[in-house]
């Protein structure tokens, strides 16, 4: 773990993962499934309770959304240099409620207790780790959430100017940005199989954004599980 620490600790040291507003897909998927805004300060909650886990918060973006959204976040993530910056924007926000609310942990191992959350969401994280790795993440994951609660995460598809479609291998990142991290490139078999029979797929969409000028071309999936009632 210490390794992997030290390599995601660099990426914040060198501001590469410095985000500060939310993904669009999650404020969809929040307001699809678990609270939607319906004016300045009313709100038409979807579910009844509403204490989320962010999987991998980095410096805190999602957390600071979903404390607006008049909700319960909490975060955990591998970096300590991103807890540690989280909690001065906190400050900065005067958001001092949410600081004790971070941990430093791996998805590996939460130090939660079993079906404590009502959902989790994850942003860009269960792809940049080995395969069994993130197995063992999304396991925490069914055993921290409510039974019957939804489950948010992307992970990046091969399908891009380098790969193809169904490409479904990792490497090792070479680039400046999260480099010497690992990339796992998914396609919907796999993702079936990192989520195993604990969850159902409710949605899974493909989003791809191609540079005309510049020859880039991304694919993420979105999907949106749900723990199972075994």
């Amino acid at each position: 773990m210490d390794t992997k620490k030290n390599e995601w600790n660099n990426s914040y040291i060198n501001k590469d993962n410095y985000v500060f507003y939310p993904h669009e897909e999650i404020i969809r998927f929040v307001s699809k499934y678990i609270k939607k805004r319906v004016g300045i300060s009313d709100f038409k909650p979807i579910i009844e309770e509403k204490k989320g886990l962010d999987m991998g918060c980095g410096i805190g973006r999602h957390i600071i959304y979903l404390d607006e959204m008049e909700l319960e976040p909490y975060g955990i993530d591998i970096s300590d240099y991103a807890i540690e910056y989280a909690k001065k924007w906190f400050y900065h926000e005067n958001k001092t409620h949410l600081i004790d609310r971070l941990t430093v942990g791996s998805v590996e191992q939460f130090p939660y207790e079993d079906n404590s959350f009502d959902f989790v969401i994850s942003h860009g994280v269960l792809d940049s780790m080995e395969f069994n790795t993130a197995v063992i993440g999304v396991l925490e994951v069914f055993r921290v959430l409510k039974k019957g609660c939804y489950f948010y995460f992307d992970v990046v598809s091969g399908d891009d100017f380098n790969h193809y479609r169904e490409y479904a291998g990792e490497e090792l990142v070479k680039s400046e940005h999260e480099k010497n991290t690992i990339q796992s490139y998914f396609n919907y078999r796999k993702i079936k199989k990192l989520l195993g029979d604990n969850f159902e797929i409710i949605e899974c969409i493909l989003i791809q954004r191609e540079s005309v000028i510049n020859q880039i071309k991304n694919s993420r999936y979105h999907i949106i599980a749900k723990k199972r009632e075994l």
